[in-house]
């Protein structure tokens, strides 16, 4: 693969990374829509929460553009603590986020039922949907 091909990859992932997080403030903004219409079944996806990572692009790409200028700029001093503290950063907002909509939901009168539709991949992860009341 030639630089220029690296180069073009790059820049799609960075430009699909919008699209990830478009993706999850979304789901964050109609769950929260759902909750204060007071639906009666509000659905919610786990592994939406993940699309965070897809930020992990972006800071790569500060680090490129700001290492090229610039050999002893902070950014591309420090790519490799900057990248890995990112990373748990997003992991752990992969998984705070849906704890506390989940709890939000919860406090909110609304109960936990598995998805009939769906089936997880992992325990306790997976597609649930609230519903106002009970299952």
């Amino acid at each position: 693969m030639t630089q220029k091909q690296a180069q073009i990859i790059f820049i799609i992932l960075n430009i699909s990374a919008f699209f990830f997080i478009w993706a999850y403030v979304s789901e964050i903004i109609s769950i929260l829509t759902a909750l204060a219409e007071k639906k009666p079944r509000i659905p919610f996806e786990y592994g939406v929460f993940y699309f965070f990572i897809a930020t992990i692009f972006w800071l790569l790409a500060i680090i490129q553009y700001y290492g090229k200028r610039d050999k002893n700029s902070f950014w591309y001093k420090y790519a490799g603590k900057l990248l890995v503290y990112w990373f748990v950063f997003c992991l752990l907002l992969a998984n705070a986020v849906p704890i506390y909509i989940k709890n939000k939901i919860s406090n909110a009168g609304y109960a936990e039922c598995q998805n009939p539709n769906h089936s997880p991949r992992a325990l306790n992860y997976g597609s649930l949907v609230f519903i106002l009341g009970k299952c």
